[in-house]
């Protein structure tokens, strides 16, 4: 597998990760859905974004990049060159900051060149075993010149996209864009539940239709003394007795659920 001695960088954004900030330092910048961005990467750099899915989607990532005019003065073609892009849920890139953090501390201050250069098997061995724990959603090289093109169904959620780059300096661009078939039509995983006292439940929504998305989804309790529902479908019995649980997305009609609360006797 390739390796990138820009992780070097990487490293820096741990602060952000495990201290108290959020993604909102220049180092790791937020991103919305259908917003272009663009910049530029010098040799041995990286760059993270984070970018928030509201609900389960299908998208469009589009990635582009060139050789800066100072790339252009090297001796090397674009079509030598590549860069290499990754996109994993936020809880994934602690872990993958926490790789990039033992790879380096494992490196000898005096031969760090020779370490990210010539890896030898072994390290690509455990190099692999800690990449096993990372869920990337995408993880793949990108020619300098040619571009990338994926589509992708993501869950509802945080993810950050990192774009790592050794080669040369580039100017790149990328956009993640909004590709779904939304209907307003839903269903509910279930239609009845039984529970006691203090217990809950999960209740899901999904559109009626295979091959279809929604929206954010509303929910709604008829009696809150008996059960209670939060902004995710979580179900929570409060009493002995019985309520309708109901959930749509705006301008669609409403699904219902029966909950029964049993005491806990």
């Amino acid at each position: 597998m390739k390796k990138y001695s820009m992780r070097l960088s990487l490293v820096l954004a741990i602060v952000l990760v495990f201290g108290n900030c959020s993604f909102t330092n220049a180092d790791v910048k937020a991103i919305k859905l259908g917003s272009q961005v663009q910049g530029t990467l010098s040799v041995n750099n990286s760059a993270a974004y984070v970018i928030n899915f509201s609900s389960t989607m299908k998208v469009k990532l589009k990635v582009d990049a060139a050789l800066t005019d100072y790339s252009g003065n090297q001796e090397v073609a674009e079509d030598d060159r590549d860069f290499e892009i990754l996109m994993m849920s936020y809880d994934d890139y602690k872990d993958y900051l926490e790789m990039v953090a033992e790879d380096v501390d494992n490196a000898d201050d005096d031969n760090d060149d020779a370490f990210y250069d010539e890896y030898d098997d072994e390290d690509d061995d455990e190099d692999e075993e800690d990449d096993d724990d990372i869920d990337y959603v995408i993880r793949d090289f990108v020619d300098i010149g040619e571009g990338y093109e994926e589509n992708l169904e993501v869950e509802g959620g945080k993810y950050v996209f990192v774009i790592n780059n050794d080669d040369c300096e580039i100017n790149f661009k990328f956009l993640f864009k909004d590709i779904s078939e939304y209907t307003k039509a839903i269903k509910l995983n279930r239609k009845k539940l039984t529970m006691k006292v203090k217990k809950s439940a999960k209740l899901v929504a999904s559109p009626k239709q295979k091959g279809k998305y929604i929206t954010k989804v509303f929910w709604k309790s008829s009696n809150k003394k008996v059960a209670k529902v939060d902004k995710n479908g979580k179900v929570t019995a409060v009493k002995a007795g019985q309520c309708t649980i109901s959930a749509w997305v705006k301008g669609g009609k409403k699904v219902k659920c029966t909950v029964i609360v049993k005491s806990k006797k």
